[in-house]
């Protein structure tokens, strides 16, 4: 059900809020495409969370040790085994996390250019 709804949110545009259990896809959504009643990742096809477990054994009886299938398989599928995104895994923060701001450093200040130019004639001279 959930690839369903990834797949009708590609093709008919996001939501501002998605439900939970999509909110990886939702972050992977610039390299998500559909064709053929298929989620894509970029060029690798996107396996529902609930299948992986079953691609996991079909993707093992093709490789000799299971630790590096696992392994090829989370650098090749979004949100994998872990089900949190590699921006979460290296930043340790969520996606969308804001940041807080110090309002006097956004605040715009005017250049005096004259007292700049004052200045670097007098440091040229020195």
């Amino acid at each position: 059900m959930d690839m369903q709804m990834v797949i009708r949110y590609n093709h008919e545009g996001w939501l501002k809020h998605v439900p939970y259990q999509l909110k990886g896809y939702s972050a992977a959504r610039a390299a998500l495409s559909a064709e053929d009643g298929l989620l894509l990742y970029g060029d690798r096809i996107a396996i529902p969370t609930s299948l992986r477990e079953e691609v996991l054994e079909q993707i093992h009886r093709g490789h000799q040790g299971l630790t590096k299938s696992r392994e090829h398989a989370k650098m090749t599928t979004p949100v994998a085994a872990t089900g949190v995104s590699p921006a979460q895994l290296m930043t340790g923060r969520l996606i969308r996390t804001t940041l807080p701001m110090l309002e006097r450093k956004l605040s715009s200040q005017h250049i005096d250019h004259k007292a700049v130019e004052v200045k670097d004639k007098q440091a040229k001279k020195t």
